[in-house]
């Protein structure tokens, strides 16, 4: 996989899969490669920001802390959500035209439902400097001008077979990281059983941590079945939810 940091002339990375492959962890290591050559901004979305005046209040903040040149006239909270494409994105663009090459991450995409935060988003990536780059990670299918911008080349996309494990990267996980001493047969039917999801892979090694017989615990999970991919997934879930609500 060509590493992101490496594509030019891309307006808009996605980052689009189910939880537990690692979006986050994944655009943490992008902004450290690329903090250190580039301002980027990250802002962590919730439905909140549905509102565009709330929704661009907090990327002119996230931008501003990676550029403190950005110079705004009025706040957004102060125009109003119906004029926000009108009189704030203009000058916005206007803005990062002169400040170079700029990078700003919007983490948990899918919590945007709102139509107008959504058309502002697309009014702004369809006007933005060819400088200035927008990464979105998602758990599901942006309501965002996809088409065009992959007919342009301005879009690159990394879904769930780009971020799934290889077979290689299972062993060295497994066996090289949590230390299981599993076969490569195993670590094979493993990675098949749970279609190569980083996390299921993670929550299946704890169990099997966990128990005396390991090979027959492996052997007895049923290829055939989404039964525990399901519960893996809700287990994802959970975990996340019990994290947000410390």
């Amino acid at each position: 996989m060509e590493p992101l940091w490496t594509r030019s002339g891309v307006k808009l990375s996605l980052v689009a899969c189910p939880a537990g492959y690692g979006k986050t962890t994944l655009l943490g290591a992008w902004y450290e490669a690329e903090a250190a050559r580039k301002p980027v901004g990250w802002l962590a979305l919730d439905e909140g920001d549905n509102d565009p005046a709330v929704l661009w209040s907090y990327v002119i903040e996230a931008l501003g802390r990676a550029c403190p040149a950005i110079s705004l006239p009025a706040s957004p909270q102060m125009v109003g959500a119906a004029s926000i494409v009108s009189m704030v994105l203009p000058r916005l663009v206007n803005e990062l035209n002169d400040l170079g090459e700029v990078t700003l991450i919007l983490d948990d995409f899918h919590r945007l439902s709102d139509g107008p935060a959504r058309e502002s988003l697309a009014w702004f990536i369809d006007h933005a400097p060819p400088t200035f780059q927008l990464v979105v990670s998602t758990r599901t299918e942006p309501d965002l001008p996809l088409a065009a911008l992959r007919a342009h080349g301005e879009l690159l996309e990394l879904r769930a077979d780009d971020l799934r494990f290889t077979s290689e990267e299972a062993d060295a996980f497994l066996n090289g990281r949590l230390e299981l001493s599993l076969t490569p047969e195993e670590v094979d039917s493993l990675l098949e059983r749970l279609e190569g999801w980083p996390a299921g892979l993670y929550l299946t090694a704890l169990s099997i941590k966990r128990t005396a017989d390991r090979r027959g615990f492996v052997n007895a999970l049923s290829a055939s079945s989404r039964h525990l991919i399901d519960f893996l997934e809700t287990e994802v879930l959970q975990a996340t939810i019990r994290r947000c609500r410390r």
